[in-house]
């Protein structure tokens, strides 16, 4: 591989980590705020009501659930996409899988039986 080539994975990877980490840090403190914030003032968000419960009973049961699936869906959307732009993950080929240009007679048969 050229020096230019290795250059530009080496430059790729640290990019793609930098964005990583910085993801993760970002939604962890997202997390840890909106914790320690209904923890913290649970007796002022019971004055308000979500469905007929109070907020902070709502947030305890399942609002922060939803917030940490929602944390959740946010890092896979993203890391889907930072993997894409880096070109990790794409799908190796079995090594006992036949190509796509090369078919069996069996397959043959297969299709036209369909």
């Amino acid at each position: 591989m050229p020096p230019s080539a290795l250059q530009n994975t080496a430059a790729s990877n640290a990019r793609h980590w930098r964005r990583t980490k910085t993801l993760t840090f970002s939604l962890m403190l997202i997390w840890v705020l909106v914790t320690v914030f209904v923890i913290f003032f649970a007796r002022e968000l019971s004055s308000f009501t979500v469905f007929g419960w109070p907020l902070s009973f709502y947030m305890a049961a399942q609002g922060l659930v939803v917030i940490y699936l929602i944390i959740v869906a946010v890092y896979t959307w993203q890391m889907g996409r930072f993997d894409r732009d880096a070109g990790i993950g794409k799908t190796a080929q079995h090594p006992h899988s036949p190509k796509p240009s090369q078919t069996t007679s069996s397959d043959h048969a297969l299709n036209n039986e369909k």
